[in-house]
This record gives C-alpha cells, structure tokens and sequence, in this order.
C-alpha cells in the first residue's frame, strides 16, 4: 500500500531537556547524539513527545518519573519516549511525527514506517498504544501497555507507551505512582540494554538472559528504586493515598505470582517461563523475586555493579555466577525449593526500605 506523506497543523508536545516546547506536526527536534556514546552515561536527557490530547499531569508525570530513574541509575541515551493519548486525530498526528522522525533520522523508510506503525493487527506498533488506551475508556477498565521499540543499529533507546491514565487519575483503582513504577521498570530496560554493544540481534537477546531475568530485573528494580525514593521523599505522594510499602508491594506480587503459577503451570520452573509461554505473567512478578533472592545471597546491587559491567565480557552465563555465585541451573533449583516456603519466611529475605 502506498501512504502520502502528509503534514497537517495537528500538534503534539515534545520535551527536551526537561523543558516543554510544542513542534509542529511536521517538523522534528535535534537528531541525537552519535550512536558512539553508546553505554556511556550523558548529559543529554530523554526527548519525550506526547500526543496533543495528553494532559499537563501526564507530561509532568512521565518526565519526572524518568528524569528520576535516570538519576538513580544513570542516564543512558540517545533516549525517546512516545506517550499516546486516546484520541484518534491526535494518536495518528504522533504516528506522523514519529515516522518524520524515523525517516530524517535515516532509521527507516517513511513509507515502511507508517505501513508498520498503522497496522491494525500489530501488537507492538504505535496504533496498538492508541487502540489499548481507546478500549480502556470504552470498558471503563484500565489497561495499558508500554515497551522499548529501539534497535542498536540505529544507536537509539526509543519506548512507546499507550495512555498513562493514573496520572490523571481515570479510573480509582490506579495512582500516579503506579504508572512512576512503571517508568522506572522501561527505563531499567534502556540500562540493560546500554550495557550490550554487540549489534547482532541473536547475541543482544543471549546476554540479555532469560525473560524472568529481564523483566523480573526490570520489576524489582523498579519497586526498589521508587520505594528507596518514596521513603526518603525524592518522590512526590498522592494527598490521601495510603501508599503501600515496599513489602506489601512485593507481597502482593509474590501471592499473584505463585497463584498463577499454582494454577497453569505448577510443574516449571523459573527458567522455562519465556515469552511465548502461557506462564509469560509469573516470570514477571516471581522473576522480580528471584532478584530479590539474588540480592538477598549476593548482596544489594548485585545486578549493577557486578553483572550488568561485566556481562558482554563474559556472556550471560558466566556474568551470572560471577555477580551472584552460584550457577543459573543451581539458582533455579535453590529457587524453585524457595517458592514452596511459606510466605512469611519468604518474606523475611527483603530489605527494610
């Protein structure tokens, strides 16, 4: 299918530097920064751009909640982040922009870019971020999705994110915090993947680890780091929310990990709970537990100071057992014996935040 370019005066809002500015439609910030500075910390924060529909609370939201992480572990870049709304002219104004962006950055063909990004039966194009947030308006159900989108050839960190609706409070059940949790779990992606320089897509997803590594990193890492600023007040909170606290937190994932484990597939283990699998949910949050062990054998940071430096060196494997000191087959059986403890003892291995 051939796609026109168009241009129209439908505007979104873009954030450099921290500071707000509104671009036109069809004009684009600064390319970044050479892809060189690949895994090395810089100065040059995360550019955001919004579609024109999001609120003032959302925009401030999501950059501070990345501006913290980033403050927290490091500012890793040249970093995108696209943040959808829910209205239809606004979410295709950004799908333009994006793909402006795209092509004048020479990431991709203009034509390509839109044929992907407006594709209705996608999962994981920019569309499906609009789609998720219109349906959650038309169930009056939250739902959202997020996720790092960025290839290493293009030197880029780019995430895409469907409406952060706790910023604006739409639904009782979902705080601002929640969605800062959230930020803080992508953006711990564009740390993982800062610390791989190898462009070969099947050697990125090796040493990347096993999806309760990934994402169970990224979650309890995220929960940490937003309680260990919540408790010191880094962090702003909601007037009248009474905040859970970083074990009842981790409490609540664990029973909801070990349920749906219970339930649908009692007889893997952590290792065998890939994306593809129907268990994809427990990786998660019993992945974030199996950090929470690491760190409890190993030390606090275990995962950065001594995995993440030395993984592209010595591959998942052996940067596995030299940052926590056991074998990953080891750990998976240590583990696996731990989840059928009971839940206070198992509760008893986490740090006092």
């Amino acid at each position: 299918m051939a796609f026109l370019k168009l241009h129209s005066t439908k505007l979104i809002v873009f954030i450099a530097s921290w500071g707000c500015v509104a671009c036109d439609q069809g004009s684009s910030a600064s390319p970044p920064a050479s892809e060189d500075a690949w895994g090395q910390p810089t100065t040059h924060p995360a550019q955001l751009f919004f579609a024109s529909d999001c609120s003032p609370k959302v925009r401030d939201g999501v950059q501070l909640g990345l501006a913290k992480a980033a403050a927290l572990w490091g500012q890793y870049g040249p970093l995108e982040y696209w943040v959808m709304g829910t209205d239809e002219e606004a979410g295709q104004a950004l799908i333009r922009s994006f793909c402006d962006r795209r092509a004048e950055l020479k990431n991709k063909v203009w034509g390509g870019c839109m044929s992907h990004h407006q594709e209705e039966a996608s999962q994981h194009n920019m569309l499906s971020y609009l789609r998720v947030g219109q349906e959650a308006i038309k169930r009056n159900q939250p739902s959202s999705a997020m996720g790092r989108n960025g290839q290493r050839e293009w030197g880029l960190h780019i995430f895409a994110s469907s409406y952060p609706f706790g910023f604006d409070r739409l639904f009782d059940q979902v705080y601002p915090e929640e969605e800062i949790k959230t930020l803080f779990h992508e953006y711990f992606h564009a740390v993982q993947h800062a610390h791989l320089f190898t462009k070969e897509h099947a050697q990125r997803e090796a040493l990347l680890g096993p999806t309760w590594f990934v994402e169970g990193g990224a979650e309890y890492m995220a929960l940490k780091g937003t309680a260990t600023l919540w408790a010191s007040g880094q962090l702003p909170r909601t007037q009248g929310y009474a905040l859970p606290s970083f074990r009842e937190r981790m409490r609540t994932i664990l029973l909801d990990g070990k349920r749906y484990w219970q339930e649908n597939c009692p007889d893997l283990h952590l290792s065998q709970m890939t994306y593809d699998h129907p268990c994809t949910h427990a990786a998660y949050s019993l992945g974030a537990w199996g950090h929470a062990w690491l760190a409890h054998r190993a030390g606090p940071d275990p995962y950065l100071d001594l995995f993440l430096p030395s993984v592209e060196r010595l591959g998942w494997d052996s940067a596995f057992q030299h940052a926590f000191g056991l074998t990953p087959e080891a750990f998976d059986e240590a583990f696996h014996a731990f989840l059928l403890k009971e839940t206070e003892e198992q509760l008893a291995i986490l740090p006092d935040i």
